[in-house]
């Protein structure tokens, strides 16, 4: 895949999990702190009326975003580090989804604030997997 495809896609991935936060999420979370100090409560609750009808499975609504979003940085970091060495890339690739799954285990043992979620950890372990099976296959993702 080229590197700017890679990026394009990754972007729409992260604009997905954060419009599945912003719609469905309750809003208490950091991201509508966020929009907030940047103006934008207004419009995020007028979408949040548009999407009242729409009940997503609890799947979509707490886990996907982290999928969603460990894929989106393994694409743009692989897009960044092409010609880097297989090394490099795994390192850097697997980083955010493996400190996602490692927090995601912290709160198994009740030393992380957080309720633990089998289906989170996939969300972060999946794309990770897939990533390092593909690279270390000689394919290009």
């Amino acid at each position: 895949m080229a590197p700017r495809l890679k990026q394009t896609l990754s972007v729409v991935l992260l604009l997905t999990g954060g419009l599945i936060y912003l719609l469905f999420r309750p809003t208490t979370l950091l991201l509508f702190r966020v929009t907030a100090w940047l103006g934008l409560t207004p419009v995020i609750y007028e979408v949040r009326k548009t999407a009242t009808n729409w009940h997503p499975c609890e799947f979509v609504v707490y886990c996907l975003p982290n999928g969603l979003w460990a894929l989106a940085y393994i694409l743009v970091t692989d897009s960044l580090l092409q010609g880097y060495s297989l090394k490099t890339r795994l390192l850097v690739g697997s980083m955010i989804p493996l400190i996602g799954a490692f927090s995601e285990l912290l709160q198994s043992t009740g030393l992380l604030r957080g309720t633990f979620d089998w289906l989170d950890l996939a969300c972060y372990m999946v794309p990770c997997l897939l990533y390092i099976w593909l690279l270390t296959q000689n394919e290009q993702i």
